[in-house]
């Protein structure tokens, strides 16, 4: 069971992402060394009643080896996905997104700490576990957001439907009357055009957002806008220059 995982996986909705492997793992790999190690505990203690001294002396030997190189895995993986600990460790979940695109993580906290009530955010769809990081500002402001991780939907009985081509057209189409209606569809208050949305959808289809809304935050290339409803106060004297971030 061990060994199936590298060699075959189950094609699932993983299928096509670096995550491929996730699931055929993590269902079956992980299981199969827990009752592994319960049993090479037992084996250990019992190993006397069957083993001569001196076969038991070599198999103790063997045994030795093994528990050094298996204890010597958790130093060298750490050092490997530290990058040789070229950084400082945190707890900070966002210290990635500081240092890969500052302007987004600007972007979230000012949403955070802005908007007391739930309200549907837009951003870019992405895989599940998608190493670029979309489905951030969700995450991170805890906002609901038209469509995350497809994948995770799917695994908690949620079909999402046409929702990641709708996010897809959102920011893509130059229409304002097709925007419009995909965004009230869906009660989206505020778009989010970050680092990447910039990176994948044309400029002529996020510019329609200036027509669309108000822009209500904006640090260098991250701008959030105000589609639904009118602005508060607050967000008309940040639109005017007075509260509004802008580089």
């Amino acid at each position: 069971m061990i060994g199936v995982g590298e060699f075959a996986y189950i094609r699932d909705s993983f299928d096509g992402t670096p995550s491929f492997r996730f699931n055929t793992v993590f269902k079956a790999g992980y299981q199969a060394w827990f009752l592994m190690a319960i049993v090479a505990g037992c084996i250990a203690f019992w190993n006397r009643a069957w083993l001569g001294a001196r076969t038991r002396r070599v198999w103790q030997v063997g045994l030795g080896c093994l528990a050094l190189l298996a204890l010597a895995y958790p130093v060298a993986a750490t050092y490997s996905r530290s990058v040789g600990f070229d950084r400082s460790p945190t707890l900070d979940g966002m210290a990635w997104l500081e240092k890969s695109a500052p302007t987004d993580a600007a972007a979230i906290r000012w949403l955070r700490s802005r908007q007391p009530t739930p309200a549907t955010v837009l951003e870019a769809v992405g895989p599940d576990f998608d190493p670029e990081g979309t489905a951030r500002v969700s995450t991170f402001t805890g906002l609901p957001t038209v469509l995350g991780w497809a994948g995770h939907e799917v695994q908690w009985g949620h079909q999402p439907g046409t929702r990641a081509r709708d996010v897809d057209r959102i920011y893509r189409t130059s229409r304002l009357s097709v925007a419009s209606k995909l965004l009230a569809a869906y009660d989206v208050r505020y778009v989010f055009v970050g680092s990447l949305e910039r990176q994948r959808y044309p400029r002529a289809g996020l510019g329609k957002f200036a027509r669309l809304g108000t822009p209500v935050f904006s640090r260098g290339q991250t701008t959030v806008y105000r589609v639904s409803g009118r602005p508060s106060p607050r967000e008309q004297l940040r639109a005017a220059g007075r509260q509004t971030v802008s580089g």
